[in-house]
């Protein structure tokens, strides 16, 4: 059976991010080359790292429509908890250590990336959620 690939792949909404970049690793340029392209940067515990410069200038310079947060549970634990099984309420490390980076709120970055998560998996509206359970974790 042949098939032509506009019948087999359905119309992208061109609103929506074609994939993310998991853990993403690489420099601003190739984070957003990859944004051109139609991808998000997943920035994970590694933003909390000593010597995780080049992820730390990523978190800085792309906008929030392109950037999600993860934890990668059980892998890349922030660096406060280092040797321990990560864990998703620890996401809320990684969200503070990117405002203090962006000079932003936690709120605010919650926010951003919890509006790109919810593009990328047609979530619909979900930052308020985000939002209080980021505000409220000690």
């Amino acid at each position: 059976m042949a098939a032509h690939s506009q019948d087999v792949l359905p119309e992208w909404p061109k609103d929506r991010p074609l994939g993310v970049m998991h853990c993403f690793a690489g420099d601003t340029p190739l984070a957003l080359r990859y944004i051109e392209l139609g991808f998000l940067i997943s920035i994970a515990g590694t933003v909390t790292y000593p010597n995780a410069e080049k992820t730390r200038a990523v978190a800085r310079r792309i906008p929030f429509r392109s950037m999600v947060v993860e934890t990668d549970a059980p892998y890349l634990t922030p660096q406060s908890r280092r040797g321990r099984r990560n864990e998703p309420p620890y996401i809320i490390e990684t969200i503070r250590q990117i405002a203090e980076l962006r000079a932003e709120t936690a709120s605010e970055v919650a926010q951003g990336t919890a509006s790109a998560a919810a593009r990328l998996f047609a979530l619909g509206n979900i930052t308020e959620f985000v939002v209080e359970a980021a505000v409220e974790r000690p």
